[in-house]
């Protein structure tokens, strides 16, 4: 790929990176975010840093959770890139759009089976697809009605499909999931993972320096870190009467109707997935 000799307007000439100390940088004071150190420790340890961090007078605004899991692994020096051109006041927004831009993501997830499918175990382990991912991702994707029958090793890209067309490999389904009991009714502790929730709730308690404003909303943003077992979910559900069973769909913990979860806003589809839902001609029950 050709460099330009000038950068564009929008490219802020002094972005050039620096090698410096980690041991010299400062993490942001009141920085609300709080990473998986363990998941970015094996992405460092397996790829190395591959973008710089971003600093203000020696302060950390992006890279803070990056700086404990580099330390932890024995580094001694990050690349940076400097931004004192930014006020105090610009350098706090800066810090909090560096994590929040990314919270509004979805998933296509058809297409992210098909990724990471296609990595080895060492690959997908240092991308953070561990086991419980992994099953996580597989009962989210039974919920859309999308059966995953993964291959072994390196699975390659069939002929035809391209950028929001699913794989050959996930049979799409015009019926709703039929939720059958498999076998003894799961506990509500087996249903979700609540144990990083629950020390950031604790750390945000205990802070004096937050406004009951703020301690509010960061203790409602802390559940974003639960983690659903939706396998043992839709296991809960087959057990469940009827009340139990409205509540878990409203709550889009399963989808019965994906016509429904589609215009309440519960499932954002592809137009090819979309698509494969609609009543074909003649009455016919099953997509081709």
């Amino acid at each position: 790929m050709p460099a330009e000799d000038t950068p564009p307007q929008y490219v802020l000439p002094a972005l050039n990176v620096k090698w410096v100390p980690i041991e010299d940088l400062k993490t942001l004071p009141g920085n609300p975010r709080r990473g998986d150190i363990e998941m970015i420790k094996k992405s460092l340890a397996r790829f190395g840093q591959r973008y710089p961090s971003v600093v203000k007078d020696g302060v950390l605004l992006a890279g803070n959770n990056r700086k404990q899991a580099m330390l932890e692994l024995g580094w001694t020096h990050v690349a940076v890139v400097d931004s004192s051109d930014l006020t105090d006041d610009e350098a706090r927004a800066f810090a909090l759009a560096d994590n929040h831009t990314s919270d509004g993501a979805t998933y296509e997830f058809g297409l992210l089976a098909e990724m990471v499918e296609s990595l080895d175990e060492d690959l997908r382990d240092a991308a953070g697809w561990v086991e419980d991912e992994l099953a996580d991702l597989s009962a989210k994707l039974d919920s859309l009605g999308l059966e995953w029958n993964p291959t072994s090793g390196m699975a390659p890209t069939l002929p035809g499909e391209g950028p929001g067309q699913l794989s050959d490999r996930y049979t799409k389904k015009i019926e709703a999931p039929i939720y059958e009991p498999k076998g003894p009714k799961p506990s509500i502790d087996e249903l979700l993972d609540a144990s990083k929730t629950v020390d950031l709730q604790t750390e945000i308690l205990q802070a004096g320096d937050l406004s009951s404003e703020e301690r509010v909303f960061l203790l409602a943003a802390a559940e974003r870190h639960t983690v659903f077992r939706f396998d043992r979910i839709a296991e809960y559900y087959a057990h469940s009467p009827e009340h139990i069973r409205r509540l878990m769909e409203r709550s889009a913990l399963v989808i019965i109707d994906f016509d429904k979860a589609i215009e309440e806003g519960f499932v954002r589809m592809t137009q090819a997935m979309a698509a494969s839902f609609e009543p074909t001609e003649g009455g016919d029950d099953e997509a081709e």
